[in-house]
């Protein structure tokens, strides 16, 4: 039996994120520089490749972030379903529209430098509990270049995929341990928002 449960709306950067959760993420994203926008835009998911497969072809659907210079949209959930959310369909809405599905928050020991290689889109607990989950794929991961100092979202965390084409020979690099990352996630983690407090950072 599922026991009812309630998201602790949180305040932070002049916004009241649904989660606290969510407003964990906001941290991460503020810590490593990366602008975003929450709940900026509804949408009518039109038909496409993800969109037929998982369905909710002209459904509504309310991102919960838009990152503008990856142009990336995100949606937050738990590590599994809860009493107050229909998990699966809000799963499924999310890949049909084209957002990178993250659950949870990851600790230490969940962060693979080699990326996350075992896991399916359509079984978050394959391997870590931290996943982010993608349309028809698996193993995608934030990941950190070094030589270009751009962090993003690649497959398998490979951050030599940040590397513009031509300046690159392989891609197989992999960065999802990268020190600012782990700094970032511990920011997220460790971030204080009661008693009046909001998400300071600490650097």
């Amino acid at each position: 039996m599922i026991t009812k449960t309630r998201s602790i709306q949180t305040y932070y950067k002049g916004y009241y994120f649904r989660s606290r959760l969510e407003a964990r993420y906001a941290v991460f994203l503020d810590y490593l520089g990366i602008r975003w926008k929450y709940e900026t835009e509804g949408y009518i998911i039109d038909k496409n490749e993800f969109s037929e497969s998982f369905g909710h072809v002209g459904e509504a659907y309310l991102p919960d972030f838009f990152l503008p210079d990856l142009h990336i949209y995100l949606e937050i959930k738990p590590e599994g379903p809860t009493g107050h959310s229909n998990f699966s369909e809000d799963v499924n809405k999310a890949l049909a529209f084209g957002a990178y599905v993250c659950q949870g928050l990851p600790e230490e020991n969940d962060i693979n430098p080699a990326g996350w290689i075992e896991r399916g889109f359509d079984n978050p607990y394959a391997d870590k509990r931290y996943s982010l989950l993608v349309p028809f794929d698996h193993g995608y991961d934030w990941c950190y270049c070094h030589s270009q100092k751009k962090i993003g979202i690649e497959y398998e965390g490979r951050s030599d995929r940040l590397i513009p084409r031509d300046q690159k020979t392989d891609d197989r690099g992999h960065n999802s341990d990268a020190l600012i990352l782990r700094q970032a996630w511990r920011a997220a983690r460790t971030a204080r928002f009661e008693h009046g407090q909001r998400g300071m950072l600490w650097k």
